[in-house]
């Protein structure tokens, strides 16, 4: 009778075992084929850790009439009785108050990020820009078609302008397609013209190979002041090529469109400025 009955669990202990190992293997499986949350990068980490920081000492400081300037790694040195200091730490930078047509001030706060300290705090001084309002005293000298920087006529018909100063107000981008540029950061000043203009070329003058009718054109923009003289301005947004320091857009032969170019620039004293045509090419720029 103690020999069936040993018999008898050991059948059960095994059917029990293999009912488990069966139930561990497809939890297994289940948890194996489950999402993964998308991992987020030691720099994204640090940067949201920085700016965390930064905000919650700035705010108790300053208030909250405020805007993110930047946040990233910069570099500062202190001359003082003992010698000089560099600090190297990432750094969230603030730009108080928040409304850029009075003056304010760019707050640094560094923070070491391994041991989440400030580490440094400094202000530097920040201008005040005109309105963005379209500035209706600031003329464009072109009349008709665009010239080429080269003196030609083109066949690039401006139909109307208007200009504005103002701010960047996004990230840090590039200032070339290819991404390898200078880079125009938030809170930076610009000068922005829109054009209206008409493409009056045709397929027989860009001597087509494909069956579209969409060319690449390259602006180039000069500003001056009163005294005739040029302005130091660099093309910024949206698409730029800084081999030929111009605007790419895709212009299709026979429509009128509208572009808005960005012109990197701080000097608020441009008088008048002239569009130009760097290049009109057969082939459409790159999306």
């Amino acid at each position: 009778m103690g020999e069936k009955m040993s018999t008898r669990t050991r059948a059960i202990l095994a059917t029990a075992a293999l009912l488990i190992a069966i139930i561990v293997l497809v939890s297994t499986a289940i948890l194996m084929n489950l999402p993964s949350p998308a991992p987020t990068s030691s720099s994204e980490k640090q940067e949201e850790d920085v700016l965390a920081i930064g905000k919650k000492y700035f705010e108790e400081k300053y208030g909250t009439d405020y805007f993110v300037n930047s946040v990233g790694p910069i570099s500062y040195t202190e001359t003082g009785p003992n010698g000089t200091v560099n600090y190297d730490y990432p750094a969230a930078t603030f730009r108080v108050p928040a409304d850029m047509q009075k003056p304010g001030l760019l707050v640094y706060v560094m923070v070491n990020p391994r041991t989440r300290e400030i580490v440094k705090t400094f202000t530097s001084y920040s201008k005040s820009l005109p309105p963005s309002n379209p500035m209706s005293n600031i003329r464009v000298v072109n009349s008709t078609y665009l010239n080429y920087s080269s003196g030609e006529s083109s066949k690039i018909f401006l139909v109307s302008a208007e200009s504005r100063y103002d701010i960047w107000t996004q990230n840090d981008t590039h200032m070339d397609w290819f991404k390898d540029g200078p880079l125009i950061h938030k809170g930076d000043p610009v000068f922005v013209i829109n054009a209206t203009m008409r493409n009056d070329y045709t397929q027989n003058d860009l001597n087509k190979v494909s069956s579209t009718n969409y060319s690449a054109v390259v602006f180039s923009v000069k500003l001056y002041d009163k005294g005739n003289s040029v302005i130091d301005a660099q093309p910024a947004y949206p698409r730029v090529d800084t081999r030929l320091n111009g605007h790419v857009f895709a212009f299709k032969s026979g429509k009128i469109d509208s572009f808005e170019l960005y012109l990197a620039t701080d000097n608020r004293n441009v008088d008048h400025y002239e569009v130009l045509v760097e290049l009109v090419s057969s082939v459409p720029p790159p999306s």
